[in-house]
């Protein structure tokens, strides 16, 4: 494998006042002068004989930004899951009745409106990650066997739920 870095002239310099050879330097002849990758130059033992090379930073392209974002945008004739096209489907809940509160001396009147109960649906068990299951299962007084899986947490906290409702 061919190194393809640029190499610039650098020269050893890796000995003492008295002629030996520092501690880890490399072996090489006093003064002797080499054609190395620049990152050879943080190395104590060589210095840069060639001049530091100047730094050369690209024009920036459109293309290598990274705040670049493709964004969906859905065809005019595409029509919504209700069918009509650009309505959302929404309850609207409307007050059964209000409720007017006297109150004793000194006290405010407010009134409050009593709205009908909406139909929840279950609990999403299956979305549920097993430790929030396992935690799921003993807030409710039930016991957690270590060795479950997901499905046999799942059926336990459906088995709880069931008897903790009043229905």
């Amino acid at each position: 494998m061919m190194d393809e870095r640029p190499k610039y002239k650098m020269r050893f310099v890796g000995y003492d006042s008295y002629g030996e050879l520092m501690g880890n330097a490399p072996a090489y002849k006093k003064h002797e002068v080499r054609e190395l990758p620049l990152e050879y130059a943080q190395d104590w033992w060589w210095e840069l004989v060639d001049a530091v090379p100047d730094l050369v930073i690209p024009e920036p392209r459109y293309e290598d930004s990274v705040f670049i974002e493709e964004v969906f945008v859905p065809p005019e004739d595409a029509e919504s899951e209700s069918g009509e096209p650009g309505e959302e489907e929404f309850i609207d809940l409307q007050p059964t009745e209000e409720v007017t509160s006297f109150s004793g001396v000194g006290m405010e009147t407010f009134t409050a409106k009593i709205y009908p109960e909406t139909e929840l649906e279950g609990i999403p068990y299956e979305k549920m990650t097993v430790k929030s299951l396992k935690l799921f299962i003993e807030q409710r007084g039930g016991e957690v066997d270590s060795n479950w899986r997901k499905a046999e947490l799942v059926k336990e906290a459906q088995r709880l739920e069931e008897a903790s409702s009043p229905t």
